[in-house]
């Protein structure tokens, strides 16, 4: 996803613009005693970084917080991921 934010005053001066990569993940470490995901710790620059589901990218998308169409890629990663493509 990329997006130009515009001051809304002057439309064509760029306020900030920002890239989020979307990435699929399992955590594997068979030593974890916890279900839960491992501690993300981001940099400065993405302190709004978190683990989602594929429910949290769906309910996002719902509510505008996502990318429309974010939800369908993960869902194919997933897929594909489930058919032993990744490996």
């Amino acid at each position: 996803m990329e997006s130009l934010e515009e001051e809304p005053k002057t439309p064509s001066a760029v306020v900030f613009h920002y890239v989020i990569s979307q990435c699929f993940a399992e955590v594997t470490n068979s030593n974890r005693t916890s279900v839960d995901p491992p501690t993300l710790i981001p940099c400065d620059d993405a302190m709004d970084a978190a683990w989602w589901t594929i429910m949290d990218v769906k309910e996002g998308v719902k509510k505008g917080l996502v990318s429309e169409g974010c939800d369908v890629v993960v869902d194919r990663a997933e897929r594909l991921y489930n058919s032993d493509f990744f490996t």
